[in-house]
């Protein structure tokens, strides 16, 4: 996992077409692990790209969002309820299906919301770069981005242990392990 200090280290995935892939069918996992407030709003994951035709983000507290969700365009899709921010590991995946947006935490599906708000980018494609409250303060690992939609049982494989690119009918277009992590760190706080 990466740590991310909530002040000033976050990482920037630069604009690579494999990321460009929300106007369709997809999944996002992660494991995150925090204990911020639940007035905090941060991104933990924002692909927004200016040239992408579409975007997505996985925040914290967006809103009035006292938990996890995500934003699909300019549109804010579900809040996956509160109490995450315990200090615990959590696993989060979300899914577009056409019109169906699902979200899972620690495998158990939770039902979407409707559109309720609007999101706005201001952080494009990168990792614990917040949004309106601050960077993100807490530990990140094993983000997964497909460009189709995974299915429970795959959710409850990764879940238990799996990794991206196992016993999954499909490989991620993008994996981010942050594990021993040296390169594409930025601190805007350094020399």
């Amino acid at each position: 996992s990466m740590q991310f200090d909530g002040v000033d280290n976050y990482i920037e995935l630069g604009t690579d077409s494999s990321l460009d892939i929300f106007g369709g069918d997809f999944s996002v996992s992660l494991w995150f692990n925090h204990t911020m407030s639940s007035s905090s709003s941060r991104a933990m994951i924002e692909i927004g790209a200016s040239s992408y035709s579409a975007k997505m983000a996985i925040t914290l507290a967006f809103m009035s969002n006292t938990g996890v969700g995500f934003a699909v365009g300019s549109n804010w899709y579900t809040n996956a309820g509160s109490g995450f921010n315990d200090g615990n590991w959590h696993h989060m995946v979300a899914t577009r299906t056409g019109t169906t947006y699902k979200i899972y935490i620690d495998s158990q599906e939770i039902t979407a919301s409707a559109p309720s708000g609007s999101y706005s980018y201001t952080n494009a494609n990168s990792i614990g770069k917040g949004n309106f409250g601050g960077n993100f303060a807490g530990k990140l690992s094993n983000i997964a981005i497909f460009n189709q939609v995974i299915s429970a049982e795959d959710v409850k494989y990764l879940y238990n242990g799996g990794t991206p690119q196992t016993n999954i009918s499909f490989e991620p277009t993008s994996w981010y392990k942050l594990d021993n992590l040296t390169t594409g760190i930025q601190d805007s706080g350094s020399a």
